[in-house]
């Protein structure tokens, strides 16, 4: 059984690797910014050196609420020194009000479809002119989200610095008119950028015959061994606590050695007292996982599930990512006993618009 269950493990990693081989294309960096999330007025979030580059694709993740009572945007502005071209393929989500889980939630499955689509823009920048693309639909109000990911690579031209900003009102200012002030931070070390040079899996292998799950912490921001999931370039916070931004690729390698039919269950643990949600679009399927929010109780809830007939196996794989608000780390596992189910979409979706005459 150790032999079985350790030749799985070994065909899983082997797996796993040529994943993380298939995604070196992705972007090698990781802008995030995430701090001051509340934005308390005008001001400069997050501020870059040009490392946005022919051969440096990078991501933006970004994750603001408005913390003032006037009408908010926020902005990706992009800087060049020369004139360039810079594509961006993704998606930003909100405003949503305070369903923040929600917001975090759609800015995943969206990118993660305009990924596979590779649907992108193209802005052109140059100097004194940079590009101004605004997240979000319209104007937040206040306590109001916005989620937005992308990424971005040079057409042409370059080097690329980025900026995230936000200004009252709800239209884009003139580059004469950003702002120059930057928001001072709100201690939480959640901006920065960091390096997705080499995203570890995340790895299961379960037995038909197991007596236990086999079970794996994720959005703690490092490994089972303790190795960083993305590492901080410069600053101080090295590991991205949440892995907000990170795609992680994932390998679940599924053995039922016995003579009957069985079916493993894969769930997810949330923190006590908290709700969670994650994103998994399964390779072979046409679009993400549709999986409600679960919580607030440490149990196991059920994600999907996986028939293996007699002395069969199965690996299953595709790509995992932490949802915006999400409660964290989550710990995922596969069993042989059916999990509960979420308690539905109503606990993370929009709460619904008043209904006329009524409170």
């Amino acid at each position: 059984m150790l032999l079985a269950r350790t030749l799985s493990f070994v065909a899983a990693a082997t797996i796993a690797s040529a994943v993380c081989v298939q995604a070196a294309e992705s972007p090698a960096v990781l802008v995030y910014s995430d701090d001051p999330e509340t934005l308390p007025g005008d001001g400069i979030i997050l501020r870059t050196p040009p490392l946005l580059t022919r051969d440096r694709p990078v991501r933006l993740y970004a994750y603001h609420a408005s913390g003032t009572t006037a009408s908010r945007r926020v902005f990706l502005v992009l800087r060049a020194q020369a004139e360039s071209r810079v594509r961006l393929v993704g998606a930003s989500a909100g405003p949503f009000g305070e369903d923040y889980l929600y917001a975090g939630h759609v800015a995943n499955v969206d990118y993660l479809e305009a990924r596979a689509r590779d649907d992108g823009t193209v802005v052109a920048l140059g100097p004194g002119a940079p590009a101004i693309v605004p997240l979000g639909a319209s104007a937040l109000a206040q306590n109001d989200s916005v989620v937005a990911i992308y990424d971005l690579s040079v057409v042409d031209g370059g080097p690329v610095s980025l900026e995230t900003v936000t200004t009252s009102g709800d239209t884009p200012p003139a580059p004469g008119s950003l702002p120059v002030n930057l928001l001072p931070p709100d201690g939480h070390e959640r901006r920065g950028a960091y390096d997705l040079g080499v995203v570890a899996p995340i790895i299961l292998v379960w037995s038909a015959l197991d007596a236990q799950p086999d079970e794996i912490p994720v959005g703690a921001g490092t490994t089972f061994f303790g190795t960083p999931i993305a590492r901080r370039l410069e600053g101080p916070a090295p590991v991205l606590r949440g892995e907000y931004g990170v795609v992680r690729p994932f390998v679940f390698n599924l053995v039922n050695p016995s003579a009957e039919p069985r079916t493993a269950y894969l769930y997810a643990i949330p923190p006590a007292g908290n709700y969670s949600d994650a994103t998994f679009w399964f390779a072979g399927d046409p679009a993400p996982w549709p999986l409600p929010c679960f919580g607030p109780a440490p149990v196991p809830y059920a994600i999907r599930s996986f028939d293996l007939a007699p002395e069969s196996s199965r690996t299953v794989t595709g790509d995992f990512m932490t949802d915006g608000g999400a409660s964290l780390p989550l710990r995922l596992g596969v069993t042989a006993t059916p999990p509960q189910a979420p308690p539905g979409p109503d606990h993370c979706a929009p709460a619904p618009p008043p209904v006329p005459g009524q409170t």
